[in-house]
């Protein structure tokens, strides 16, 4: 008997169920409202009208007050920065700012025209140092560094700083081609050592119309070679 009563329950709730369903989706395809159209205005706003402490430096200030080799040069005059470049061709420069040190590359984002340089694979002063090679200083129109802690255009990468890096493309031929080394010798200890370093880079570039075209070429020394012998 106290199993015909739950049986007969269950079809009564089967029932309730069935009578309380959704409408058709044809009828809820019926009271769909038409598109909604969200029209606003376009703002194009500078470097300068950024909230962050920010700091700039064009390809005219490069070419005038600063000796830049390479692109992490360009970024040596301004404040609140660091680069440990240590000789000519180093491919191991991280970037040090006012909240990380140069064992933390992964705290600052370094771009080139919306392409991320800073090598997220580590957080180190080594392996992890930004692609500084992918652009030449000769390319540069002007850089933007935006100062941390964080900035909520960009990841969490950016609570040391955001450097971005815009380039430009030439209006008529030209070229150029240069080359730097350095030698240094060490004799304490008991311990004799050559340490050289070199670099060599070519760029070229030209307009063809409305196409321009420009490439460039670094050959660096990534670490000083050593020959060292006991004394």
């Amino acid at each position: 008997m106290i199993d015909r009563i739950r049986l007969r329950g269950a079809v009564s709730g089967l029932a309730v169920l069935a009578s309380t369903a959704p409408a058709p989706v044809a009828a809820l395809d019926a009271r769909r409202t038409d598109d909604i159209l969200v029209i606003a205005e376009r703002q194009t706003r500078t470097i300068e009208a950024a909230p962050n402490s920010h700091a700039s430096v064009t390809a005219a200030e490069i070419a005038t007050t600063i000796n830049a080799v390479n692109v992490e040069d360009t970024l040596k005059y301004l404040p609140s920065l660091v680069v440990r470049k240590r000789h000519i061709g180093d491919t191991q420069a991280p970037l040090a700012t006012r909240t990380s040190g140069l064992g933390s590359s992964a705290r600052s984002l370094i771009y080139a025209d919306g392409a991320l340089l800073s090598a997220l694979i580590g957080n180190n002063n080594t392996s992890a140092s930004p692609r500084w090679g992918m652009v030449s200083p000769e390319e540069i129109a002007r850089i933007d560094v935006l100062y941390g802690p964080f900035s909520a255009a960009y990841a969490g990468n950016s609570i040391g700083a955001v450097v971005n890096i815009t380039t430009r493309l030439p209006d008529r031929l030209e070229g150029t081609l240069s080359a730097g080394t350095s030698l240094q010798t060490f004799d304490l200890y008991g311990v004799k050592a050559t340490l050289p370093a070199r670099q060599i880079a070519a760029t070229l570039g030209d307009r063809f119309g409305r196409l321009s075209l420009f490439g460039s070429r670094p050959n660096r020394s990534p670490n000083v070679a050593a020959i060292c012998r006991a004394g």
